[in-house]
């Protein structure tokens, strides 16, 4: 029986890590054979997303990933943030195009009133010279 069994084992459930990942959370779990790698973001408690990688394949991801995290130099960036700061911008955007919408169609509608009293009104001055 290997470590990670006898931790398992005591414990009853599989050793994890976790970090803040901008607003959710992303988390590690080792278990024999396998980890699954799970992030969660606010507003999405239902849906978590979990990956499930072979042990195999999880030492070669390792190998693979020490390089290009050597290269990473910028600040963080939190694209699910960003997504939702974008979605915010649209939806005020449409809102303000609906409302200049609302507005042409009031003062159309308002001119076509206008130019209907008008008519009528010279109509009626049309009549009362008859």
């Amino acid at each position: 029986m290997s470590k990670l069994s006898l931790w398992i084992k005591k414990y009853g459930k599989p050793f994890e890590i976790s970090a803040k990942n901008g607003e959710g959370r992303v988390s590690i779990q080792f278990l024999d054979g396998y980890v699954v790698v799970s992030g969660l973001q606010p507003g999405t408690q239902h849906y978590r997303q979990q990956v499930k990688v072979v042990r195999s394949a999880w030492f070669e991801l390792l190998r693979q990933v020490a390089p290009p995290t050597r290269l990473m130099m910028g600040p963080d960036f939190d694209p699910n943030l960003a997504e939702r700061e974008y979605l915010l911008q649209e939806r005020e955007h449409l809102q303000a195009l609906r409302q200049e919408k609302r507005d042409r169609r009031q003062v159309s509608k308002s001119d076509a009133q206008k130019r209907r009293y008008l008519r009528a009104q010279a109509r009626s001055e049309a009549r009362a010279k008859r």
